[in-house]
């Protein structure tokens, strides 16, 4: 969520809020939004609008907003604006925890293909196995043979 957020002396405004958001040097959203106030007569008003993006994911993503703030006052009587001043404020990154790695299930390095330290890794093998089986098709034994890198 970005917020913009003025106090302003006039009878119009108009806040664009931008905002965004990236993971992994992604950008991932990059909007902005457009939020206009109009008043009857001049004095002091405050503009509060909020830029939203749903996330489901709760890690690794950065949001950076800027908020444009214009503020006027247009005599009813009148089409042409009198006084228009504007500014802009910027957010600081606001950044959620790094995502943990993805878990993999533990497994070996294949014989032939390596240690056999029981670290993950994401390598491929190619693996010969002798396999036997009796008359009625049922496994009896297997040895794996050698496997080769991919």
């Amino acid at each position: 969520m970005v917020e913009g957020f003025v106090e302003y002396w006039g009878n119009q405004g108009q806040q664009r809020i931008t905002f965004d958001l990236s993971k992994d040097g992604t950008s991932l959203v990059y909007r902005t939004e457009i939020f206009d106030h109009a008043e009857l007569f001049p004095g002091w008003h405050v503009m509060h609008d909020f830029a939203r993006v749903p996330l489901v994911a709760t890690c690794g993503h950065k949001l950076l907003g800027h908020t444009n703030h214009q503020a006027w006052w247009r005599p009813s009587f009148d089409a042409s604006q009198v006084v228009s001043v504007s500014d802009v404020s910027y957010s600081n990154l606001a950044e959620q925890d790094s995502c943990q790695p993805a878990r993999k299930d533990e497994e070996s390095t294949p014989a032939g293909g390596g240690s056999n330290d029981g670290h993950q890794t994401d390598d491929w093998y190619l693996c010969t196995w002798e396999v036997w089986y009796d008359r009625y098709g049922t496994e009896i034994s297997r040895t794996l043979l050698y496997c080769v890198p991919m």
